[in-house]
């Protein structure tokens, strides 16, 4: 396994009668042995709405009622909800378009089926059926309507890592990434500390994202104490093992969205079926698709250098020399920390500069600097040519960015199974 499939949206069409035809009939699902009703799509007869529109009371789906502009008239709408799962949600939505109402699933389906995305499946059909199986579990009476043959892709995630030395490289690297962009590919701004964004979303072809994946988890994590209840993010937490936060750890992530156009313009279908017919044919289809992404940004990073600072080392450093014991007994590093606040100043505004910023009677700056020099082991030389990089290590930038597609999970990975795969939907 090459790639991971970390994120899909799919659109699938209600089965429909032509507009204007009376749709009330019995259908019977031969897997759940039940006769449905079905009263709850109706055609407009409205001349200016010629087209479906749906009852979603009888759909039994979370609703909601929205005004028509000035007028006393009401309208079912239904906004994004969470499919419950016994990890993450699916996000579902019923989509009342009068031309094609349909419903459109958007997720994770890593995080569905294990719980945690750091790694998992490049299997579109496992994706495909894994949502299935939570609508179906969900809203069986909504799944009965579907036509799921006519399954779409909107956009797929797929997703590659890399690893560097360290948590510092690893800022180091993205840092130098927020100034690249090549051809059609630009930088969105929307950029964090732990990472970096190509293309709006408004785009119709691809965005693209390089993010530190260990500091991804810590935040999620720390989001779903505050918004979950107990049992789920506890859940969630397990399957979050050291083991999985271990190989997370300074792993720069590479993630793709690649959207219907450029999907179309690489002359693949957007059915579903298709395309798992498509990747069974093809088992190097979604690493394809990876590169089709990413291709152009390894290009521009292509022969370009960068000076790196092994400033983790530092911090460790400071951290061993200036560890303190506090009353309560607990670790102390306040004054390891400040040492390091300190370097990154002289770092960013050079030695001279930093130095100017204290009074000349002041001897704050020659104390500060002392303990930095002895508690980090570095040099005074070292520390005054800091700014200018002269003591940096060049490095060719595409090194970072040498992905190695044959070590993408933990050895011994068990991909993940699920035992309630909808029979009649299995595509062979």
């Amino acid at each position: 396994m090459s790639v991971m499939i970390d994120g899909l949206k799919l659109k699938i069409p209600f089965s429909l009668p032509k507009p204007g035809k009376d749709i009330t009939r019995r259908v019977y699902h031969p897997e759940l042995d039940l006769f449905f009703h079905l009263p709850v799509i109706t055609a407009s007869m409205d001349i200016e709405r010629n087209g479906y529109s749906l009852n979603l009371h009888h759909l039994d789906v979370l609703y909601w009622q929205q005004m028509k502009g000035q007028t006393e008239v009401f309208e079912s709408v239904h906004k994004f909800e969470s499919l419950e799962s016994n990890y993450s949600g699916l996000a579902l939505k019923v989509v009342q378009n009068k031309d094609e109402p349909c419903v459109w699933l958007f997720g994770s389906p890593a995080k569905l089926m294990q719980g945690h995305n750091v790694f998992g499946t490049d299997s579109l059909k496992d994706c495909y059926l894994t949502f299935l199986n939570i609508l179906h579990q969900n809203y069986p009476v909504l799944f009965s309507y579907l036509d799921l043959e006519k399954s779409e892709l909107l956009f797929l995630d797929v997703t590659a890592s890399t690893r560097v030395g360290s948590e510092s490289e690893l800022k180091q690297v993205l840092e130098f990434l927020r100034n690249i962009q090549s051809g059609h590919t630009h930088q969105n701004r929307k950029n964090y500390q732990y990472t970096v964004y190509w293309g709006s979303n408004n785009s119709d072809r691809k965005q693209l994202k390089v993010y530190a994946k260990f500091q991804e988890i810590e935040h999620s994590l720390r989001h779903y104490k505050k918004t979950l209840n107990p049992a789920r993010y506890k859940r969630i937490a397990q399957a979050h093992t050291e083991a999985v936060k271990k190989f997370a750890k300074n792993l720069l992530r590479f993630e793709a969205r690649l959207k219907k156009k450029l999907l179309k313009d690489m002359g693949l279908s957007l059915k579903i079926t298709d395309l798992c017919h498509n990747q069974k044919r093809n088992p190097e289809l979604m690493l394809q698709l990876w590169h089709r992404g990413f291709d152009d940004i390894m290009q521009a990073c292509k022969g370009m250098t960068m000076k790196i600072h092994n400033d983790e080392q530092v911090l460790q450093n400071l951290k061993v020399a200036y560890r303190t014991i506090t009353k309560s007994g607990k670790e102390s590093y306040a004054k390891a920390l400040k040492l390091y606040s300190f370097y990154q100043s002289i770092k960013s505004f050079g030695y001279e500069a930093v130095k100017c910023q204290y009074p000349p009677s002041s001897s704050t700056f020659h104390r500060l600097k002392n303990d930095l020099l002895t508690g980090a082991g570095i040099s005074l030389a070292f520390l005054q040519n800091l700014h200018v990089q002269q003591n940096a290590k060049v490095v060719p930038l595409i090194k970072y960015l040498d992905i190695d597609f044959n070590n993408q999970v933990p050895e011994g990975y068990m991909l993940p199974t699920f035992d309630n795969v909808i029979p009649f939907q299995k595509i062979a």
